[in-house]
């Protein structure tokens, strides 16, 4: 790099300049620098050597850098500088800049021309030229199989072709890329089938379990990209999955959700197949609230799954239509178990003795009433209950009259009526009637 050499002061200019004036012994060497910050970044002595530049930066589009102009002199950094120059200029991607620091923005990729220009104070000139290479941003997308494809075919000696498309790769970057495969989604990132240039033809092999009618396969690619300082990109595909065809009859696989419903508890789902002509082909049960049931099936068009829960009729689900092609294993649009029926109050009797405990019976064909949802008042007093079998028990509050409100829900959210019940003791009973709508709730 050209240096800026100031010759040494006439005597008539030390008197005048006093001790802030250059003093050359034989002379005072003034050296320029280019350094560029991240926005709302400072320099210091401390974060110089970071932040300079030699002829080639890399940076990202869109993203605001700063650019300053630094001096030494002697080899010492110099923090107030504009005395010792006549002049300076910048010029960066055609656009010019006659102050020590500016900010700028890229908003376009690619090879960006620069240089710093300082004149001092005997005219002397020193340019500084440089380059920004102005990253495009990259992308990584999987083209082949197709996500969901699932004509696959089993034993292809050759492997399954796995193709993406790459964008955004600069000529002074490199890509390498790594290939996920897995038949388990969740464990996907964890199953590396090894690195590749990203613009190798790969086949996957070796996929088929022979213990299953077809294979079911998620795959991913994630790409470096680097450039010549070594600095690093990564980005990740979306996870598509591939199915292979079967051997003999079709495979169809029906998810199955029960939406609010308690983990720990079982179902007992009821799924009818039919084919067009509304004949019943299969008959098939299910115990989980969460689960996909397999089912080998002809190859037919206009297939129609009916669902129901035969312990719990609250809960509904909608019929499906599906086509079935031949030799090929199909996912079926997620049965969903919805229950929107809210929890029914009933007194056990509509009378009891005086210092007996109330009963209500509490009706849920769904989700099952939530116990911790439960909640009694008298006014303003919380009241002491046992809830057990749906059977809600609460000693008798009233010594003569008075309402009693019950609120809950059930597990799926659906809250219980929007009432309230009166006891009154009268000859020794306590009488219960309602329930009776509250107002203003």
């Amino acid at each position: 790099m050209r240096k800026l050499s100031f010759l040494p002061l006439l005597a008539c200019m030390l008197v005048a300049c006093g001790s802030d004036a250059l003093i050359g012994e034989p002379e005072n060497i003034l050296s320029q620098q280019v350094y560029v910050l991240p926005s709302g970044a400072s320099l210091s002595n401390d974060n110089r050597s970071h932040y300079v530049i030699g002829d080639t930066i890399y940076l990202e589009a869109n993203q605001t850098y700063k650019f300053y102009a630094g001096y030494t002199l002697n080899d010492e950094p110099v923090n107030e500088a504009s005395s010792l120059y006549a002049s300076l200029l910048w010029e960066l991607d055609g656009q010019f800049f006659n102050i020590e620091s500016f900010q700028y923005a890229f908003t376009s990729s690619g090879i960006k021309k620069g240089f710093l220009e300082t004149v001092d104070l005997y005219g002397d000139t020193v340019r500084t030229h440089f380059e920004v290479l102005v990253n495009t941003p990259n992308r990584i997308q999987l083209e082949y199989p197709a996500n969901g494809y699932n004509q696959v075919e089993r034993n292809n000696e050759k492997g399954i072709p796995l193709r993406w498309k790459t964008e955004g790769l600069d000529p002074w970057e490199t890509a390498y890329c790594t290939i996920y495969a897995s038949d388990e989604k969740d464990d996907i990132w964890a199953s590396s089938l090894g690195t590749t240039d990203c613009n190798n033809n790969i086949s996957l092999k070796g996929i088929v379990n022979e213990d299953l009618p077809s294979n079911t396969v998620y795959w991913a690619v994630s790409m470096l990209v680097t450039n010549d300082a070594g600095k690093g990109y990564t980005t990740t595909t979306d996870v598509f999955s591939f199915t292979t065809k079967t051997e003999e009859q079709s495979l169809l696989t029906i998810p199955v959700i029960y939406r609010g419903f308690p983990y720990d508890q079982t179902v007992n789902t009821e799924i009818i197949l039919t084919n067009a002509a509304g004949d019943t082909l299969q008959v098939v049960t299910n115990s989980e609230s969460h689960s996909e049931i397999q089912v080998p099936v002809e190859a037919q068009t206009g297939l129609h799954i009916y669902a129901r829960d035969i312990s719990r009729p609250e809960y509904t689900a909608n019929k499906q239509e599906v086509d079935i092609p031949e030799s090929t294993a199909i996912t079926a649009s997620t049965i969903y178990f919805t229950d929107d029926i809210p929890p029914q109050l009933a007194p056990n009797k509509t009378s009891a003795a005086h210092s007996d405990t109330i009963y209500f019976n509490v009706i849920d064909m769904g989700s099952g009433v939530n116990p911790a949802k439960i909640r009694v008042t008298s006014g303003s007093d919380n009241l002491t209950y046992s809830f057990r079998n749906s059977l809600l028990a609460i000693p008798n509050p009233c010594k003569y009259s008075c309402s009693i409100v019950i609120e809950g829900e059930d597990y799926a959210n659906n809250p219980f009526p929007n009432t309230y019940w009166v006891l009154e003791n009268i000859n020794e009973q306590v009488v219960i009637s309602g329930p009776f709508l509250r107002e203003g709730f």
